[in-house]
């Protein structure tokens, strides 16, 4: 029997053998989500959406940036996301000291509240 077993599942435990399909289902679905995540991010409606968001909280597009997410499973998936800058104010204002210089937005992911 146990030798059936270890023929049929290619593993000495079925527990072992479990773990690996749960792990090559995740692995596959977790391929999905980032290749529908890039999908998202690059397509011109979504595009459209997210400058007139950003220029609504006063952001401008800086350009497009390879980035790492982290899904469900602790995995990092690169993904091609558009990337926003603080926009200057037209208006020469003093800051105050406790405010942010560097207000970088990756704001798709804010958007899709990633």
């Amino acid at each position: 029997m146990a030798v059936a077993m270890t023929e049929m599942l290619k593993t000495d435990s079925f527990a072992d053998y479990e773990r690996s399909v749960y792990d090559s289902y995740q692995e596959k679905a977790e391929q999905e989500i980032a290749h529908t995540l890039n999908a998202l991010l690059s397509s011109v409606a979504s595009f459209k959406v997210l400058k007139e968001w950003s220029a609504k909280c006063g952001f401008k597009f800086h350009g497009f940036r390879e980035i790492y997410i982290r899904l469900k499973s602790g995995r990092k998936w690169e993904i091609h996301s558009p990337v926003f800058l603080k926009a200057k104010p037209k208006k020469k204002e003093v800051e105050s000291r406790s405010a942010k210089k560097d207000d970088c937005g990756i704001l798709a992911l804010n958007y899709l509240a990633l």
